[in-house]
């Protein structure tokens, strides 16, 4: 279920404590093994910027990281990595005609962020706003917000002619319990629409969903809905004409509701494109069966990678975020029992990589996002609870 922007302080949603909130419901504490972890935590920004709004977080060309977050009173910002500090691009906060929270970010070839953003007191209608830093000032593409009608931008993606992308989520009831999606780009002149709204199952209507393009450009957009039983998850794409639905419902526990991602509302990075074109999609399963699943299309069915993130001594796992590494292979972030990790997929199984993220004990933690820079070394942004808690970002040293 997606709740519309509002006053960001009264918002169950996007915020970390609401976050650590469902960490606990889902994935519990999160403690740190005995072992001396290999992820090195970057310095906190001077500002304190991101350790309490995070909206989303991207590599830039050079394999720096960029954070957007927002102060939860209709101020956005963006902390980019420059090598040895946190630095605010433009010096403080994003120019936007309203009030506005941070919703999602994306880097265009340059280098150069762009913010997806949507009012934050909305009166009947929400407005979602792309702002990209351009020649050393925020421009507000299309002059203004998006052309919608009670829609919000949920993900953003920049294509091949580096054209920014949005999914969009449209409220149908006052209740915000049924939505549409579509699917717009901007052209250079106007935001064009890919088709008609997103509906797998007709009559039904989606949830949170993630974006990503594939090697032509055309969207693939992961989602889950009801289809008249039970929760599944779906994964449609653009064919250059219309929208198709890849292999029909997904479902790694046949009887059960499952969603797309892991407890975190944004689901935005729960879907990649392989090499080979086929799309690979995190799947979880409800407590008290709490199990994350990812499952690849193998161009006729839908294949579990290994099975659900458990073994012995995991009984429960959250599959939060998933990117391709500079080998094209499959990196993970996921939330298991007391830890949050990063795995690759070796074509037989799940390799973690180093040790737990998370360096404080007792603390509640989630991965939120994920990256990996030009040195095939991971990047998370992951939210952590406690007296000095908030928002950190970890990279692996190789």
């Amino acid at each position: 279920m997606i709740v519309p922007p509002v006053d960001r302080r009264l918002m169950p949603w996007g915020t970390p404590r609401a976050l650590l909130v469902a960490a606990v419901l889902f994935a519990g504490a999160c403690r740190e093994p005995a072992t001396v972890t290999a992820w090195q935590r970057f310095p906190e920004p001077t500002d304190f910027g991101f350790t309490e709004f995070p909206g989303g977080m991207v590599l830039d060309p050079t394999g720096h990281p960029n954070v957007i977050w927002d102060d939860g009173y209709g101020s956005a910002f963006i902390e980019a990595w420059d090598g040895g500090n946190w630095r605010l691009v433009g010096g403080g906060q994003i120019a936007a005609p309203e009030q506005v929270v941070a919703m999602g970010i994306q880097v265009d070839r340059s280098g150069r962020p762009a913010a997806l953003l949507a009012n934050s007191y909305p009166p009947d209608v929400y407005h979602p706003y792309v702002e990209q830093w351009t020649e050393g000032a925020w421009v507000t593409i299309g002059g203004g917000a998006i052309p919608a009608d009670h829609e919000v931008g949920i993900a953003i993606a920049f294509d091949r002619d580096d054209q920014p992308v949005v999914l969009l989520a449209k409220t149908l009831d006052p209740c915000c319990l049924l939505h549409d999606y579509r699917v717009v780009r901007w052209d250079g002149s106007s935001w064009q629409s890919f088709g008609n709204a997103l509906n797998p199952v007709p009559g039904q209507h989606p949830n949170p969903a993630g974006l990503v393009l594939d090697d032509e450009g055309f969207p693939v957009v992961a989602l889950w809905e009801n289809d008249g039983t039970h929760d599944n998850a779906y994964v449609v794409r653009w064919d250059g004409t219309q929208w198709q639905l890849v292999g029909g419902a997904i479902n790694p526990r046949a009887g059960e509701d499952v969603q797309v991602g892991g407890p975190y509302w944004r689901a935005g990075q729960s879907v990649v494109v392989d090499r080979s074109g086929n799309p690979i999609v995190l799947v979880q399963s409800r407590p008290p069966s709490a199990h994350g699943y990812v499952m690849r299309w193998n161009g006729s069915a839908w294949q579990m990678l290994r099975g659900p993130l458990v073994s012995a001594t995991w009984t429960a796992s959250y599959a939060t975020a998933i990117v391709l590494d500079q080998s094209g292979a499959p990196v993970l972030a996921a939330s298991i029992e007391n830890a949050a990790i990063v795995s690759r997929w070796n074509e037989r199984d799940w390799q973690q990589l180093g040790t737990a993220v998370n360096s404080d004990v007792e603390k509640l933690c989630y991965p939120a996002f994920l990256g990996v820079d030009l040195e095939n070394a991971p990047l998370v942004l992951f939210l952590e609870n406690g007296p000095n808690g908030y928002t950190h970002v970890s990279r692996l040293r190789p």
